[in-house]
């Protein structure tokens, strides 16, 4: 019997270092898999909201692409509204996971953002990939023809045509297929966000 306990013991001992040694193996290899501590940096971008002035458009590279950051006034806020059917996907329907976490209800969807006065949102046409400018005043005045008749203020890719509202929903008959990407944010104080 005492042969047996010290048998037993001695396979637990063995099965124990063995278990510790392959361990000790493993681990450079497992942390030689992790990002680096530089590129966990640039994957996310912090932003204080609050520079934005009401009407203004500000532009903020995260991954090396660019971000809008536009804070809407009360009247850019209204103009969301009445020009659903000139829209492809007014409700946001089709957005990746990320921002369905938040997008729950209507007047999310509509306004695209967690704070309904700042929209956070990828710079880049969803057609082609150029870069849209941004004219926020309602009517057809400042780009001619170019832009549906009753243009509430928005975005327009100059490269293929596409229009885009304040919200960044994408206009109908235009070749962009999305609308513009909400990219992944949250607050992490009152006015500065984390996009990332």
């Amino acid at each position: 019997m005492k042969d047996k306990t010290r048998r037993d013991f001695l396979y637990t001992a063995a099965s124990g270092a063995g278990a510790v040694g392959t361990l000790a193996a493993v681990e450079p290899f497992m942390r030689a898999l992790q990002p680096a501590a530089d590129t966990l940096a640039a994957s996310t971008t912090e932003f204080n909201v609050s520079t934005v002035a009401p009407g203004e458009l500000k532009t903020v590279a995260w991954r090396g692409q660019p971000v809008f950051v536009l804070h809407r006034t009360p009247e850019m806020l209204k103009d969301l509204h009445g020009h659903d059917d000139l829209l492809r996907d007014p409700m946001s329907h089709a957005v990746p996971e990320v921002q369905a976490e938040w997008m729950k209800t209507d007047e999310q969807r509509v306004t695209r953002s967690i704070k309904p006065e700042y929209l956070v949102l990828s710079a880049v046409c969803t057609h082609l990939g150029c870069i849209p400018g941004f004219e926020p005043t309602p009517g057809q005045e400042a780009w001619g023809n170019i832009v549906p008749p009753d243009w509430p203020g928005g975005f327009h890719c100059a490269c293929h045509g596409s229009n885009y509202d304040l919200s960044g929903r994408v206009f109908n008959h235009v070749p962009a297929p999305h609308n513009l990407h909400v990219v992944p944010y949250k607050y992490i104080h009152d006015t500065t966000i984390l996009i990332g």
